[in-house]
């Protein structure tokens, strides 16, 4: 049985929506003529905080590493929909995942920075612009980020502040291997995904975006 040292812990503060493949969720207001707006139903969109990806990985991990699957732990809290549940539960691993409620956000913060690696779930890319501020909380953390997604703006930053993991959502396979991996380097993850602090300040920073306004002006200002 594995000791609380050989365990992988992935944690998640946040909202995840209960979503199946095929299922259409609806995600924002269309207007399609001036005077009528419906919702616009995009398959884009589908696994946008979703954890069923995620829990296709951990099964998958159990099916093809059966000796590294107690090794690895969801902590997932926040809006979780019950649907999530139901698929840990269909899934078979239910061992392997806990589901909370609200905790205060020092509480959270003090879970999240308790686990090993935090989990970013990510849409398939309608908008590659979109950057959760999310993001900049798990900077702050110095944790490695799984991410699953496509890459995009939000993906490279992540990866260019050191701490990024992408991974396909949809290939179960090589996330079940990349888990494996993650799970057996869990005691060097820390040394390999350092943050790169001089390009998060340089790019992030308050003062140093208010001083690239400031040039800017004054560029635009002399022309």
């Amino acid at each position: 049985m594995a000791t609380p040292d050989d365990v992988l812990r992935i944690g998640y503060a946040g909202t995840l929506m209960a979503y199946t493949p095929g299922q259409e969720r609806r995600s924002s207001w269309s207007r399609i003529k001036d005077w009528f707006w419906t919702y616009r139903i995009s398959t884009a969109n589908q696994y946008t905080r979703s954890g069923y990806y995620l829990f296709r990985g951990v099964q998958r991990l159990g099916e093809k590493y059966p000796e590294l699957a107690d090794r690895i732990k969801l902590d997932l809290w926040g809006l979780i929909e019950p649907g999530n549940q139901a698929q840990v539960q269909q899934m078979g691993i239910t061992g392997q995942v806990e589901i909370s409620g609200y905790f205060k956000k020092h509480a959270s913060s003090a879970r999240l920075a308790a686990c090993d690696l935090v989990f970013l779930p990510l849409e398939t890319g309608e908008d590659p612009l979109y950057i959760p501020s999310k993001i900049f909380d798990y900077i702050k953390l110095e944790k490695p980020v799984l991410i699953l997604g496509k890459r995009s703006d939000c993906t490279d930053i992540l990866q260019r502040a050191g701490v990024g993991i992408l991974a396909d959502p949809f290939d179960a396979d090589a996330l079940a291997d990349l888990l494996a991996r993650l799970i057996q380097e869990k005691a060097h993850l820390p040394e390999q995904h350092r943050v790169d602090w001089t390009y998060v300040e340089a790019n992030f920073h308050f003062k140093n975006l208010s001083q690239q306004l400031v040039d800017l002006f004054r560029e635009v200002q002399d022309e």
